[in-house]
């Protein structure tokens, strides 16, 4: 499971690196683009999907013991706690 948590992450840092190649007004006009669409939908896919669900599984992937019991339970406890803290992460920035 380490391995799927690595592919994960490098699959995240080459999408990073993507976003660094942008020019600054590719960058304005999304950003503008995601503003008009509002607070609720910014929360939900940065916050929520975009940082609690990520967190989530790379947390449960790398915190659990696969060869004992409760390995779901573990990922039900993690989907529920960092997904709501979501919410907070991304009405913040």
């Amino acid at each position: 499971m380490n391995t799927l948590a690595g592919f994960f992450l490098l699959a995240l840092f080459q999408y990073m690196y993507k976003d660094f190649k942008k020019t600054e007004e590719e960058k304005q006009a999304r950003w503008h683009k995601t503003r008009q669409k509002g607070l609720w939908p910014y929360v939900i896919t940065r916050g929520v999907l975009g940082w609690g669900l990520v967190v989530a599984l790379n947390i449960w992937a790398l915190d659990t013991d696969f060869t004992e019991d409760g390995v779901y339970k573990n990922l039900f406890f993690y989907l529920s706690i960092y997904p709501v803290l979501g919410v907070f992460i991304g009405g913040k920035f």
